[in-house]
């Protein structure tokens, strides 16, 4: 069905007072782009073009093997950037319901089992998940 979820956890060696909770879902479109949702809760509050993002570990058990951004450079650039697009705003309650759309150059196949993570407003790693078959 084209579409990959996570429960989201605390990043690993994450020590902030941020405990966030949630889920990332991601659709595949047919024009090769994808769509990533995020909804979750206790992030910080009012926090205005904070990333998440696809990585191109598949754990996220120890921040070493978590990794960075995951996208095929032989067809697009890093697009999980603020200026890609790849954010999310938390309202005053640091919660949050945010979706975009990117070309990552990665279909479906490619990003199973990716780790998927949400930054805070300083690009702290504060929660982390891997991507599975909806």
């Amino acid at each position: 069905n084209n579409v990959l979820k996570t429960d989201l956890g605390r990043y690993p060696g994450y020590t902030g007072n941020r405990d966030v909770s949630g889920s990332i879902t991601v659709r595949f479109n047919n024009n090769g782009s994808l769509t990533l949702q995020l909804e979750a809760s206790g992030l910080t509050r009012n926090c205005r073009d904070c990333g998440v993002h696809i990585h191109t570990g598949t754990t996220c058990r120890r921040d070493s093997l978590v990794g960075g951004h995951y996208w095929n450079d032989n067809v697009v650039n890093d697009r999980w950037t603020t200026e890609g697009g790849a954010v999310y705003r938390a309202n005053g309650q640091g919660r949050t319901t945010s979706s975009f759309t990117i070309r990552t150059g990665h279909g479906f196949q490619a990003n199973l089992n990716h780790a998927a993570v949400v930054h805070d407003a300083d690009g702290t790693r504060i929660a982390c998940g891997v991507l599975k078959r909806a």
